[in-house]
This record gives C-alpha cells, sequence and structure tokens, in this order.
C-alpha cells in the first residue's frame, strides 16, 4: 500500500550518490518523496518504498513543470551531478514557474590541490615524475591538449562526454572509457565508435589499487577526470596517476550557485517528519530458524523494519537478517506494546515468532488485543475480517494505533510431518509445551498425535512414559534442531527411542493404530 498520493512530496532530482542517500532517507522516515533518474540503471540504485517511488527518463523544462504539478511537488531538492549544468538550470526554472520551493544539494568539493599546485595556464606547478596534473575548464580544452601528444587514454568523465571526445585524432585507437555498466552508457560507447577492450563498464567507488590495475591493463599515458569530489573517488584516481607517473587532465568542476550540503538537505527534510499515531507491526512466523526457511515476504517486512522483537534464541538465529536493525529481546505482547509507546519514532517494528504464528504462538496476544475498550470477541474478529482486514483497522494502544500485519511462516507441524512423509490434515496436535496433557487418553484414542515439546518434556522422557503404560511397541517419530545442519530425526518403537537422548526443544510423530 503506497503512501497518500494527494499529499505534497519531495521531488529529488538525482542520479549522484547525494541524490541517492536523500531518496534512502526519505524512504527510511516516510517522507511523502518521488527520486527521478534518467536511466534504468539509475533506476536499480534506488530501492522504492510505501512513501517513495521512483521516476525513470529524462525530462525536459515543459515536462518538468507537468511533472510538478501531477506528483503534488512542494518542494525540489536538486541533486543532479555538478557537471550536468543544463538539467539543473531547467530544473529550477520549472521550480520557479510552478512556484515551489527548490534547493540545490551541492557536493562536498574534494580539489586536487593536495596532487598539485596549479600554475600558469592550469598547468601544474609541482610536476611529480617529469609528467602534470592540467586543468581545463571544458571537454573541447581537454580535447585539444591532448592533440599532439601520445599514448594511450583513461577516460573518466562518463559516457556522455564521449562523442566531444571522438574528435580527438586517434580516439578509436588511444581512447579507452570506464562508464557504469548500463545499456545506455554502452550504447554511447558503441555510438563514439568505441568496442572491445576500450570500454570498461564498471560501478565504482574505485581504490587506488583498483584505479592503478586498470591504468596498467590499457597502458595510459593521460588520465582525462572530473573534479567529482569524495563521492566521485577523485582522491583516489589523483593517488594512482602519481604512483604510475601518468599525466591528468582534470575538467574543472562550473561553479554553482548556492546550496546546501548533504547533511542540511537532511535537515530540511527532518522537517517534514511528523511522527504518525499508527505504528506498523507484522507478526512473522520465522519457521524453524534459518533464513533460507523464512517466505519471501518475511524477510523483506524484517528487511524494511525498524525494530525487531523476538526470542533472544530466534534473534541470534536471525542476527545476519537483524543486521544493523535495532533488536530487542522481548515476545510478551504487553511489554512489546509497551516499548511501542515509549519510542513514538519507532512506526514499522517485526515480531518473529518460531514456527507459524497460528500454531502455538505467542503472536495470540497480539490477536486478543483490547480494541475500543472491549475485549474482541471470536465472532466480532470474524465480522471484522470480512468487513476490513487488520492491517487497515489498526487497534489503539498506548495512545497508538497498531497496524497488524501477520504474515505465516512453515510450522514444526508442517515441516516434521513432511520429513516423515506424513498428510498432516488427519494428525492430531498437542503442545507439551509449558503444559501437561493426559498422554493415556491420546493413546487411546488411536490417532496419529503431533507433539509439540519442551526440556523437561523430551522424546525420551515421553518414550519412557509409554513403556511405564504398556506401549513400548507404538512406533513414533522424533526430531530435534528442525532445519539446522544438525537435525536430527529418528523413527523406531517407544522402547527404543527411550534409550536415545535428546538436547533440547524437539517433536515427536505417536502413530495410530
Amino acid at each position: 500500500m503506497k503512501e497518500d498520493s494527494k499529499k505534497n512530496k519531495v521531488w529529488i532530482a538525482a542520479g549522484t550518490t547525494e541524490g541517492r542517500i536523500l531518496a534512502e532517507y526519505c524512504r527510511e522516515n516516510r517522507i511523502p518523496a518521488v527520486a527521478s533518474v534518467v536511466s534504468s540503471y539509475g533506476e536499480q540504485l534506488i530501492e522504492e518504498g510505501e512513501s517513495l517511488t521512483v521516476h525513470t527518463g529524462a525530462m525536459d523544462a515543459e515536462q518538468m513543470e507537468r511533472f510538478i504539478q501531477e506528483e503534488r511537488i512542494d518542494l525540489v531538492m536538486d541533486a543532479t551531478h555538478p557537471y550536468a549544468q543544463e538539467a539543473s538550470r531547467n530544473i529550477r526554472q520549472a521550480a520557479k514557474n510552478r512556484q515551489v520551493e527548490y534547493l540545490r544539494c551541492l557536493r562536498g568539493q574534494e580539489e586536487a590541490e593536495p596532487f598539485c599546485d596549479k600554475g600558469e595556464g592550469g598547468i601544474s606547478a609541482d610536476s611529480f615524475k617529469g609528467v602534470g596534473v592540467f586543468y581545463v575548464a571544458s571537454v573541447e580544452e581537454a580535447v585539444r591538449m591532448l592533440e599532439g601528444t601520445e599514448g594511450n587514454v583513461f577516460l573518466t568523465t562518463g559516457s556522455k562526454e564521449l562523442a566531444a571526445f571522438s574528435a580527438l585524432s586517434g580516439f578509436l585507437e588511444r581512447a579507452y572509457a570506464r562508464v557504469l555498466p548500463g545499456r545506455e552508457s554502452l550504447e554511447l560507447c558503441l555510438q563514439a565508435g568505441l568496442s572491445g577492450k576500450h570500454i570498461i563498464c564498471m560501478q565504482g567507488p574505485f581504490s587506488r589499487d583498483l584505479n592503478m590495475a586498470m591504468l596498467k591493463s590499457v597502458q595510459a599515458r593521460w588520465m582525462v577526470t572530473k573534479e567529482a569530489g569524495k563521492a566521485g573517488g577523485f582522491a583516489e584516481k589523483m593517488e594512482a596517476a602519481r604512483e604510475l607517473g601518468i599525466s591528468v587532465i582534470v575538467i574543472g568542476r562550473p561553479k554553482e550557485e548556492s546550496g546546501l550540503s548533504i547533511a542540511a538537505c537532511k535537515a530540511r527534510l527532518k522537517e517534514r517528519i511528523c511522527v504518525p499515531d499508527i505504528c506498523r507491526v507484522a507478526l512473522i512466523g520465522a519457521g524453524m530458524g534459518t533464513v533460507d526457511g523464512m517466505t519471501g515476504e518475511a524477510r523483506k517486512r524484517v528487511a524494511q523494519s525498524q525494530v525487531v522483537f523476538g526470542a533472544k534464541r530466534l534473534l541470534n538465529s536471525f542476527s545476519s537478517l537483524c543486521e544493523g536493525k535495532m533488536t530487542v529481546p522481548a515476545y510478551r505482547t504487553d511489554v512489546i506494546v509497551q516499548w511501542l509507546k515509549e519510542h513514538p519514532d519507532v512506526t514499522d517494528a517485526v515480531v518473529l515468532y518460531s514456527g507459524d504464528v497460528g500454531f502455538y504462538s505467542g503472536a495470540a496476544g497480539f490477536f486478543a488485543l483490547k480494541e475500543d475498550g472491549a475485549e474482541r470477541k471470536d465472532t466480532e474478529a470474524c465480522e471484522v475480517a470480512h468487513e476490513q482486514t487488520m492491517q487497515q483497522k489498526g487497534k489503539k494502544q498506548g495512545g497508538r494505533s497498531l497496524q497488524v500485519d501477520v504474515i505465516p511462516g512453515i510450522s514444526s507441524l508442517v515441516y516434521f510431518c513432511a520429513k516423515c512423509r506424513v498428510s498432516w490434515e488427519t494428525v492430531r496436535a498437542v503442545s507439551f509445551h509449558g503444559r501437561e496433557n493426559d498422554l493415556e487418553e491420546l493413546i487411546k484414542s488411536g490417532k496419529t498425535c503431533f507433539l509439540l515439546l519442551d526440556r523437561q518434556h523430551t522424546p525420551d522422557v515421553i518414550c519412557r512414559k509409554l513403556c511405564e503404560m504398556g506401549s513400548g511397541d507404538r512406533f513414533v517419530s522424533a526430531g530435534e534442531n528442525l532445519s539446522y545442519p544438525h537435525e536430527r530425526i529418528l523413527s523406531k518403537k517407544a522402547k527404543e527411542m527411550a534409550e536415545e537422548r535428546f538436547e533440547g526443544l524437539s517433536v515427536m510423530l505417536l502413530y495410530g493404530k
């Protein structure tokens, strides 16, 4: 369910690292926004969310104005590349014509001064190893400087500049272009006449050593780059060239009007965050305890969440999935609700339950939450399920509405019966997990019973009781550490199973006659 499309949005003109960072900030904080990119490759780098959509494709000034109107934009953040001057002019003018606020996100400038001093005519005054760093104002000036020189040229200025570089004498033999790994970039390389080993399609950032390896591989005598700052890996390129004694032509960054740093842009976006009175809580059946055993939907919800609740054992089992997230070792409903009440900034949480949420699960506590001051009755629940989903209705707890989603998982019953080749629709499910049951009554029923056990009621303990009841010849199956690498499943008579030893949480099938 996407954020209400009628709300005013932020338009992030992306295409740079800064643009992707701002888009991610909007997605994580549920700030209604739309990020625009020119290429399909750029689209792949931005993950959509409930509040964030991605628009792909170039727009002219007129199309930008329509875009602002149709998307209900009231704030434009221009995070396009520092060298994309025409795009910035069009964005700024479109915002002005539609009378919406425009902010320019500036890339931190990391000039080449640490590597050399600009001398007369833009030539470095401090040459290293007999070669130099040269400053020019445009691609055309870089081409003119390269004329009359010898040696291969490593171009790191982007695919859109290749048409201008193709005017260089011997371009097809001398030039090697490193471009983004997208179809659009490759097509521009081919249009410029480059092919084969003269095209390097890779996504940065590139380390100094990797830059050195590429420069060596193409036997470069020259490198052409833009003053792209830290995000563009400018320092690493300059260091690699210095180490190898390669001359560098730097196309100077166009002078920009005033703008904001990425930190200031985030601060501006933060003003748009309003803590909602709704917190989404996903009750997730985590399966047997491994990431591979979870459903794709469950993994996606964990990835989108801000905080993950669950028993310590589960949180440890899913530590790789919860990396970078807040984890809270709690599974009781009242504890979780109180925690969410005390942390109003949290708007998306998940609770991990072992197995399935509908099979002897702690999720039952959420199902029974009080709603509108009265305990929810089963009949009322059925009526609500037909009229509205639980996700849409929500439950008011501590001044906040909990929007509860239920994501089922694979229960131990389903898993173990599948392993034992037993159709579980006729199996009677009984829990000995923290409770007592009449084992003699189960034997007399004649049905195949599935037993959910705990550390006090292990398969060997149950089987010794069966032997005391004269049912030692009853055939049983027992399993422990289900789905883990050290999973163990045994099938034998109860009197034989009584001699086995089991570590902890386990299950059994007590076969009927």
